[in-house]
């Protein structure tokens, strides 16, 4: 129930880059130009920032001395190499770096990866089922843990510290159930090309139905807590309202208005 056995073709380029000079600034996109700016004026560049502050951007500010006069926000730096990293590698020794896309995800990311290497490989059909129950549910829990976060420090952003508390503390138990399973707390490397790691250990079937008891009422003061919470409405109602004219534009138009598939749905 572990790794399929077959060996990789693997080409290695002398040459893999060919510098050229248009390569960076097609790299670092920018509004201003150095004859844009009046006198006394730079251009700094901030970032890329780090993932973990809630939104990957660069800052291009535009200063006067110790004045900012204008900062344009350039989003969407997210690449990690990750193709650049396969090309050398078998696919079952891929899934470390598989882990690194969404580090608070990673099962998920594991999951998905794995699925469409054995399609591709034709054993789709080989997998047995109780690997494939094992993988939903340790990606279902991962999942649960991954908006924990991501709803916790949302809330924070806002204001709201409590929330952020609570759903550290109830990520901690879904941490040490995957913690148990496969080792690792955050990059777990647990689903693997045709199998898995490892069986469940003997127990955790229980622990997790424990853990849903536990969980469901807790679910209920988050909602009123946070979502029927007035100050938490009036801060995130109606902002980034798209009024319903925006559903008939063009692919091209949505791009520009920064308009992505949820958002359309959100929209209505």
């Amino acid at each position: 129930m572990v790794l399929s056995t077959f060996e990789p073709v693997m080409t290695m380029q002398t040459i893999q880059y060919e510098y050229a000079p248009g390569h960076f600034r097609a790299s670092e996109p920018g509004i201003y130009r150095p004859d844009m700016l009046q006198e006394g004026e730079m251009i700094l560049n901030m970032g890329p920032q780090h993932p973990s502050t809630h939104g990957v951007l660069r800052f291009e500010v535009v200063t006067d001395g110790e004045i900012i006069v204008d900062v344009v926000p350039h989003l969407g730096y997210l690449h990690r190499c990750f193709e650049k990293h396969a090309q050398s590698l078998p696919f079952n020794q891929a899934i470390p770096f598989v882990d690194r896309l969404d580090y608070l995800a990673a099962m998920n990311c594991e999951h998905a990866f794995v699925m469409g290497v054995e399609r591709m490989l034709g054993i789709q059909n080989d997998i047995p089922k109780r690997t494939e129950y094992i993988r939903v549910l340790v990606a279902e829990l991962n999942r649960i843990a991954a908006h924990f976060v991501g709803i916790g420090t949302y809330a924070l952003d806002i204001g709201a510290y409590t929330p952020f508390l609570w759903l550290m503390r109830d990520r901690e138990h879904i941490q040490r159930l995957l913690e148990w399973v496969s080792g690792a707390r955050m990059l777990y490397n647990y689903i693997w090309v045709g199998g898995l790691f490892y069986d469940l250990p003997v127990g955790f079937e229980e622990r997790c139905r424990e853990f849903i008891t536990y969980l469901k009422p807790k679910l209920v003061e988050l909602q009123q807590l946070v979502i029927e919470n007035e100050i938490f409405v009036k801060r995130t109602a109606d902002v980034g309202y798209s009024p319903c004219q925006l559903l008939s534009i063009t692919a091209v138009q949505a791009q520009c208005y920064g308009v992505r598939a949820y958002g359309m749905i959100c929209a209505g």
